[in-house]
Formats: C-alpha cells, sequence, structure tokens
C-alpha cells in the first residue's frame, strides 16, 4: 500500500514538472510609443521612438515609413534620421507637417499595427554654396567679390565679412556687380587698421551667408600675406645695390620685402631719383617688428632718400604699392659708422 502510494506520489510531480515547462505561446511584439521628431541639420529630421518589448524576448527591428515614404525598411535602433527636403514645396510653410508610421517586427516575422502620429517640424534650407572669385587690397582700400549665394526658400541672403576673424561689416546686402554677376564688396577706410589687420603672415578671408531664418553658410579663403620676401643674407659692408621692384597682381597684399643681417653699425640709406609711375609707401623693421621708419607717405615728392643708423641686428625692408602692376627702382646702400 505504501508502495503504491510513493508510486502516485512521483507520477504527479512528474505530470506537474512537465507543465510548467511548456514554453509560453509565440506572441508579437508591443506598439512602439512617443514618436517624435525633430530637426537636427538643415533638412535631415530625427525620428525618435521609445522601443518595442517582445513578450518572448526575440530581436525586434522597426520599419518606419514617413508621407508614405519608407525611411526604414529595417533598423534596429530606436531612430532614424531622414532627408524631408523632397516633401517640400518650393518655398515651403514655416512648418512642415510629416505623418509618420512606425512598426515593430520580431525575429519571427511577428509584427504589430503601424502606429501612427502626425508630427510638424521647422525647415529651412540655408543658402546655397558659393565662390569667392577675388581679393584685392591696396592702399585706402579693399575689395572683395563673390559668387552669389541663393537661398532655396526665396529668404533674403545677407553676408557677414571677416578678415582674420575681424569682423568688417556684418548684414551686408551687396548692391553691385561685376559683369560676370558676382557680388562686390569694397571699403576705403583708413590704411593702418588694415595693416593691423593684415599684420599675419596668412590672411582669412571668411563670408557667412545668412538668411532670414537664421540659416548659414559660409566660404574660407587663405593666402599668404607676404607672397614674395627676398632673403639677401648677412651683408658685407659698405654695401650698395640697385633693385628694380615689380609688384603683380598676384601679390594679394601689394607688399613685398628684403630681410637682411648687419654684424656692425652702419648707417642706410634708401634712394630713389624718380618714381615709376605710381606711388609707394616704404617702412623699415626690426626682426622684433618695431617699426624704424622710412616714408610714410606714398607721394613721389615726399621721398627721395631716407637715412638711419642701424645698430646690428636683422631688418626688413616692406615695399607697399598703392596700385597692383606698379614698379619701383631703387638703391640700397649700408656704409659702417
Amino acid at each position: 500500500m505504501k508502495k503504491l502510494f510513493y508510486l502516485l506520489l512521483l507520477f504527479l510531480v512528474v505530470t506537474f514538472s512537465s507543465c510548467s515547462e511548456d514554453p509560453i505561446p509565440e506572441q508579437p511584439p508591443t506598439a512602439v510609443t512617443n514618436i517624435d521628431a525633430e530637426v537636427v541639420e538643415e533638412t535631415n529630421v530625427k525620428i525618435t521612438w521609445n522601443a518595442s518589448e517582445d513578450p518572448n524576448g526575440d530581436p525586434v527591428h522597426y520599419q518606419v515609413i514617413v508621407n508614405d515614404v519608407v525611411a526604414s525598411e529595417s533598423t534596429t535602433e530606436t531612430f532614424v534620421v531622414f532627408d524631408v527636403e523632397q516633401f517640400l514645396t518650393e518655398k515651403p510653410d514655416t512648418f512642415l507637417e510629416l505623418n509618420i508610421k512606425i512598426k515593430a517586427i520580431d525575429s519571427k516575422n511577428q509584427g504589430t499595427d503601424f502606429v501612427e502620429k502626425l508630427e510638424k517640424v521647422f525647415v529651412n534650407r540655408i543658402p546655397s554654396d558659393f565662390e569667392i572669385k577675388e581679393v584685392l587690397y591696396y592702399r585706402y582700400r579693399f575689395w572683395l567679390s563673390w559668387s552669389p549665394s541663393n537661398n532655396p526658400d526665396e529668404d533674403l541672403v545677407r553676408y557677414n565679412i571677416y578678415i582674420n576673424d575681424v569682423l568688417i561689416e556684418e548684414n551686408f546686402l551687396p548692391d553691385y556687380k561685376d559683369d560676370e554677376g558676382n557680388l562686390i564688396y569694397y571699403k576705403y577706410d583708413d590704411l593702418d587698421d588694415y595693416e593691423r589687420i593684415f599684420s599675419n603672415d596668412t590672411t582669412e578671408i571668411r563670408i557667412v551667408a545668412i538668411d532670414a531664418a537664421r540659416g548659414k553658410r559660409e566660404k574660407s579663403y587663405i593666402y599668404k600675406s607676404k607672397l614674395t620676401d627676398v632673403e639677401l643674407g648677412t651683408l658685407t659692408l659698405p654695401y650698395k645695390k640697385n633693385f628694380r621692384l615689380v609688384v603683380t597682381s598676384k601679390e594679394l597684399d601689394n607688399k613685398v620685402g628684403y630681410k637682411f643681417t648687419i654684424n656692425k653699425k652702419a648707417k642706410f640709406s634708401l634712394s630713389r631719383d624718380y618714381w615709376d609711375e605710381y606711388d609707394f609707401k616704404v617702412t623699415l623693421k626690426a626682426v622684433d617688428g618695431s617699426i624704424i621708419t622710412l616714408s610714410n607717405s606714398y607721394n613721389y615728392y615726399d621721398f627721395y632718400k631716407e637715412y638711419a643708423s642701424l645698430p646690428p641686428g636683422e631688418y626688413y625692408i616692406e615695399l607697399h604699392a598703392s596700385y597692383v602692376d606698379n614698379s619701383l627702382e631703387f638703391d640700397l646702400e649700408l656704409i659702417e659708422e
């Protein structure tokens, strides 16, 4: 009798264990929640949602449709970045309406119904690309030209202009174009101020196109400020040499320079019997950049011969033309004191 009881008990335990280990029936994943959309850059919109849960622990992927266009056929992420420019009209409204549908599907191809949500996003197409065409800097004028930047949304485009990160013009609306349709900016101002701005070995011109919605596109042009520097080396005294100097349109800053070193104290002179058609400004600098001075005038009648007493050291003669394609002939002379 006791043996029969134990057999019955064993049967019940086995039966109960078998029932408890039955697998959970296959079920589809839960629907996604909290669908949202925001513009991340230009016409790119980031669509996000809360993850789906699968009762069976199966991997889940998502299908995303925006305005009846598939934004993602299958992604395991809980976001997609989608370019909505195709939905923009020639001149879109302030806000663009997006009909977003998301479906969760597990690895056994069981899926939910699409969850649908309407979202409105502000989309602004930034100004179009453009190109800096010409940079000229001479005497009292700074001249700059570039191809126009257009706005696909027909917004008015203004420009901020920088030289070596110094803002020289803000919200500029060009009035003039050249024969090729390029926009023109020119400024007559104090020359010394521009010399300060252009004092670096390299100069960066930066133009920022800005539309009515503050969308921006910028272009930079970097060049060597001093394109011609002639190394004369260490000069043996007495020293006298005639130089023929030509400033061409390739000299973007209209400057050329001569570097030299002297080991003894010397009297320095730079002389010219006449000027060739145009004016020059001549400056003598010590190696530390301090100005010793020669001629501070462009006018030929203010410059015939300049003298300076120089201690041993390194020096730099800078000649700044009032216009490009100028030429000048001069004598450089140093006599030991």
